[in-house]
């Protein structure tokens, strides 16, 4: 749940972690100054336990997951003739009003700027 605080200045900050907004607060009585500090240690704490319980069925999920993929995927042959499965990949991701007049313009530039086509490789890196 996000919260909203106000510094004395009138700066309007919007967080929704904890640790985060006590950093921000003023706080002069010890044991708050304490609490503030113990606060980052113990959401570490609580998500390395979480993350370390869970770390095995994460494994078994992203398995699943994998072969599941494994088996729907459609495989296809690209070369410097046929970069359409590329191009219509790439289309998919541009979707904002003002590139979709030139969707497919941009997605062939796009292709042509990142796809090594003798190596059947595209580098989005």
């Amino acid at each position: 749940m996000d919260k909203m605080l106000q510094s004395p200045d009138a700066d309007i900050t919007i967080k929704n972690d904890g640790a985060t907004i006590l950093e921000q607060m003023d706080v002069d009585n010890q044991i708050g100054k304490v609490m503030v500090e113990l606060s980052p240690s113990q959401d570490y704490e609580i998500a390395s336990r979480t993350w370390n319980s869970s770390h095995s069925s994460c494994t078994r999920v992203s398995k699943i997951a994998v072969d599941h993929l494994e088996k729907i995927a459609h495989k296809f042959d690209i070369s410097a003739t046929n970069i359409e499965p590329l191009v219509q990949t790439c289309m998919t991701t541009l979707s904002s009003k003002i590139v979709n007049r030139c969707k497919r313009s941009l997605a062939e530039i796009a292709v042509m700027a990142v796809a090594d086509l003798e190596r059947k490789d595209v580098n989005l890196a």
